[in-house]
């Protein structure tokens, strides 16, 4: 089951039900712990579900009812669509790029397509469907497949993104805050980020502003890893103040105007 089914069979559940836990997911789905976290992070994310110590309840005030949950139906898209074209505008002719995982690097990738003399490098099989057919050099680090997240792990891609030096990367996050830096739900994830860091000359960090002031599951690196981060216009003054405290460039995303809204 891809994840976006198995959310919105979540999300139907919770309709009905008004409650479920983490325990109970893991149980329905057969999932791990991590993306039964993940899930409901997502889910609270675009503001459908509350999240409560060990699971959520249905957010009362939420949209979920009339909106359809797909990619480009989901609250938070039209930030997401727009941090990914600014910050694809970092990308330059001749660059070498590693793409991480999430639905804010994937918006990156879609803005990669019309870029010429590119090399991208990813684990992500949604950014490869992505790049099919396009003049992107696309090189793909190999392992074992995740069906529920859709990218590829284990160690063979470690050893094999040990391999690689890049011009500029780009990671997203499930949580950041001065404290702990850079988070995740899947601590897979976050060890494959902690390498993203250290093999790329600049590391861009593009994260919507409701994932700052959050912890997720397990740390990825410290914000002083990150060189440029890509937000939106939404991020509080506390941390505008606060990146740009710890010398890292900050790029607010304006919506596009050519941006057809779902």
């Amino acid at each position: 089951m891809l994840a976006k089914e198995r959310q919105n069979q979540i999300l139907e559940y919770l309709k009905q039900n008004k409650i479920i836990s983490i325990t109970e997911i893991v149980k329905r789905f057969d999932v791990s712990h991590e993306t039964a976290r993940r899930d409901l992070e997502y889910l609270k994310d675009q503001n459908l579900v509350k999240r409560i110590h060990g699971g959520a309840v249905f957010e009362e005030n939420s949209s979920a009812d009339s909106i359809a949950y797909t990619d480009q139906g989901t609250l938070g898209y039209v930030e997401r669509a727009a941090i990914g074209q600014a910050a694809a505008e970092l990308v330059s002719t001749g660059d070498s790029v590693l793409l991480g995982m999430g639905s804010t690097v994937l918006e990156v990738a879609k803005n990669l397509k019309q870029k010429s003399n590119i090399t991208v490098i990813t684990n992500a099989i949604p950014i490869i469907m992505e790049l099919i057919r396009t003049e992107v050099d696309v090189h793909i680090l190999g392992g074992r497949l995740n069906h529920d997240e859709l990218n590829i792990t284990g160690y063979t891609v470690r050893d094999t993104l040990s391999k690689y030096y890049v011009d500029k990367a780009f990671i997203s996050a499930g949580g950041i805050t001065f404290q702990n830096g850079i988070s995740d739900y899947s601590s897979d994830d976050a060890e494959f980020i902690r390498m993203i860091t250290e093999r790329a000359k600049t590391v861009i960090l593009v994260a919507q502003s409701n994932k700052f002031g959050v912890n997720a599951f397990a740390s990825e690196c410290s914000l002083k890893d990150i060189d440029i981060v890509v937000s939106d216009k939404n991020l509080s003054e506390e941390y505008v103040r606060g990146i740009q405290e710890l010398g890292i460039s900050l790029i607010l995303a304006d919506l596009p105007e050519n941006l057809d809204t779902p």
